[in-house]
C-alpha cells in the first residue's frame, strides 16, 4: 500500500492511494477524507501535513501533558472545507517544540484524540516514534510506532508522481 499527499498553499491537499489488491491508483476525494485509514482509527487527513496558513491559533495557556509542560493551543481552520473538524486543541512541548497531544472537535464534541510518545531527536529533528489515535465514537485505538526515520534524503522530482506511487509499493 502506498500513500500520496500533495499539500498547496491555497487550497487543500491532493491525495492518492495505491493498494495491491486493485493494482491501480485511487483519488482520495476531498469528502472522503474524514473516512477512516484502511480500518484504522487515522482519517485520510489525520496523515496529512496541515498548511499553519490556513488556520487560525489562539494560546489558551500552559499544561502538563506526560509530565511535560507544554502550550495548549487552540487551532480552527479560516475555511470550513478545508478539514473535517471544526477546532483542535493542541499540546506542544515547551522542551523540544514536539506534539504531546492533539484532540480534534466537530463543533463541541471529541472526535480523535491522538497521543504522542518516544520522541527521540533524528538528525536535530524531535520526532514521535509512537501515535496513539483514539477513536471516541467507536471507541477504539490504534498505535502508530515508526521503526526506522530519516530526514532530509536527496530525492527527485519525479519519486511524486502517480507513476512512482505504484512502482515504490
Amino acid at each position: 500500500m502506498a500513500l500520496l499527499v500533495i499539500n498547496h498553499p491555497d487550497r487543500s491537499s491532493d491525495q492518492w492511494m495505491w493498494t495491491p489488491a486493485i493494482n491501480r491508483e485511487r483519488r482520495i476525494a476531498l469528502q472522503d477524507r474524514s473516512t477512516r485509514f484502511f480500518g484504522t482509527d487515522f482519517s485520510f487527513e489525520d496523515l496529512e501535513e496541515p498548511d499553519t496558513n490556513q488556520f487560525d491559533y489562539r494560546l489558551l495557556g500552559d499544561e502538563t501533558i506526560d509530565g511535560a509542560l507544554c502550550w495548549k493551543v487552540e487551532s480552527k481552520p479560516k475555511q470550513t472545507k478545508i478539514s473535517q473538524y471544526t477546532h483542535s486543541l493542541v499540546w506542544v512541548r515547551k522542551d523540544n517544540y514536539a506534539f504531546a497531544q492533539i484532540e480534534n472537535y466537530n463543533k463541541d464534541q471529541l472526535v480523535r484524540r491522538a497521543r504522542y510518545s518516544d520522541i527521540r531527536n533524528v538528525q536535530g529533528i524531535w520526532t514521535a516514534h509512537s501515535i496513539e489515535m483514539q477513536d471516541m465514537k467507536r471507541n477504539s485505538r490504534t498505535i502508530l510506532k515508526i521503526e526506522k526515520l530519516q530526514y532530509n534524503l536527496p530525492m527527485k522530482d519525479d519519486a511524486f508522481t502517480l507513476q512512482a506511487l505504484s512502482r515504490e509499493s
